[in-house]
């Protein structure tokens, strides 16, 4: 009767006894926080917590784009744990293990063998690969209608004009931050950098641009209180009405004014935005 009395009183101590752990789900390609997953541990290195986000992930379809992390550190009791120090600008919790930034895939598009025909860039024109010679040197034709042969042409100068890499795909429409205008992607670069189309009529093709410097026209930033996505109507720091245009590698924001100009805003403090749609 005795260790009756005794198994049933572990059975019911044994959720009490259980630490909290924490499991953030993570985007995989700009390691922003998506939502945060608390559960019971009972020692089972956060079973429960990291079964649950990966069912999320399955549910919100997420699979290949977020990535479960649990949080090192388990607290007793929720309501004994320390609060943290208030911070006016909280800031979404990379993945422990990464830098804030994409890393290029080893077999990344952007380094892909090209073809004899294929379009590509070459020194900001669209050419056509003429040819490959014994030692790997490419030979170009121009397609601005002189057909001019270029060649002895290195394959690191040459960027393809489809596929993926950092997350954004050819043909894609962004936000080049520094000059605050709408490009779409016309070439991936070898050395993982971008090259643009400007979408002002003229179409010029622009140098390569470090991925940080394009902000993604879709997606959302989430924080430990509020997502903030492409599209919401939000109020800014001087009391105006805006729509979120772009979200920035950096975590921050483009903003398009809604006053009849529709100029854009870039590097925007998202903590400094009050959504109101």
């Amino acid at each position: 009767m005795k260790g009756l009395f005794l198994l049933a009183a572990i059975a019911i101590s044994a959720p009490a006894m259980a630490n909290i752990c924490e499991v953030d789900m993570v985007d995989l390609r700009s390691n922003r926080l998506i939502t945060r997953i608390r559960s019971n541990d009972f020692g089972d290195g956060c079973r429960e917590g990291m079964k649950a986000c990966r069912l999320e992930i399955r549910q919100r379809g997420l699979h290949g784009r977020a990535d479960c992390v649990r949080i090192e550190g388990r607290f007793p009791d929720p309501d004994s744990r320390p609060l943290p120090d208030y911070d006016p600008n909280p800031r979404p919790r990379p993945r422990p293990d990464q830098d804030n930034y994409p890393r290029p895939l080893p077999n990344s598009p952007a380094r892909r063998q090209i073809s004899v025909g294929e379009s590509v860039i070459f020194q900001n024109r669209y050419v056509t690969v003429a040819g490959v010679s014994f030692n790997g040197l490419f030979a170009v034709r121009s397609s601005d209608g002189r057909y001019t042969v270029m060649s002895n042409i290195p394959r690191e100068q040459l960027s393809v004009t489809n596929g993926c890499n950092l997350g954004l795909c050819a043909g894609a429409k962004v936000i080049d931050v520094v000059s605050a205008r709408y490009v779409s992607i016309a070439g991936l670069s070898f050395y993982d950098r971008f090259i643009t189309l400007s979408e002002d009529g003229r179409y010029t093709l622009s140098g390569e641009i470090d991925r940080q410097q394009l902000a993604e026209t879709s997606g959302c930033i989430s924080s430990r209180y509020a997502q903030i996505c492409v599209g919401n109507q939000v109020i800014d720091q001087f009391n105006r009405y805006a729509t979120i245009a772009g979200i920035q590698l950096d975590g921050r924001v483009v903003l398009l004014s809604t006053d009849g100009r529709y100029t854009l805003t870039t590097n925007v403090d998202p903590s400094r935005l009050v959504i109101t749609r």
